[in-house]
């Protein structure tokens, strides 16, 4: 479970490990309304 106010954008920066291991598990979770949507994107343009 990923804690409430965890702050996935500054996780990016910081530990992107952390930040793909949350972000999987919140799309997992189906909690859409919580994931770094600009990062993610940024990140599935790189394998388009």
């Amino acid at each position: 479970m990923i804690p409430d106010t965890l702050d996935l954008e500054s996780l990016y920066e910081t530990e992107f490990d952390r930040w793909l291991t949350a972000t999987v598990e919140l799309l997992k979770d189906r909690q859409f309304d919580r994931i770094d949507r600009q990062h993610l994107i940024e990140e599935l343009v790189v394998f388009a």
